[in-house]
């Protein structure tokens, strides 16, 4: 299933190989490779999330962090935010 920013980036890399190149333009051979590494990741992270997610998914336990009561689903938001490495 592909995400807004999937379909934009998607979008872009395709205009781009569209494009007529220019003689002696970078355009192309520089940001095609960029633009498919940022797809990657994007990927990877949305990959990264739904595990997290299903992981998660039948907890009803309750957790404490730093002191504070926390749901999964609190602990899975900590995850992806970067607090809960």
């Amino acid at each position: 299933m592909t995400d807004e920013i999937e379909t934009k980036l998607l979008k872009e890399i395709e205009r781009i190989e569209n494009k007529p190149r220019v003689a002696g333009e970078l355009t192309h051979s520089s940001t095609i490779p960029t633009l498919k590494e940022r797809l990657s990741q994007h990927r990877q992270t949305k990959k990264w999330i739904e595990g997290l997610i299903y992981e998660h998914r039948n907890c009803s336990e309750y957790h404490k962090i730093n002191g504070e009561i926390a749901t999964c689903l609190d602990i899975v938001l900590k995850k992806i935010s970067g607090e809960g490495k």
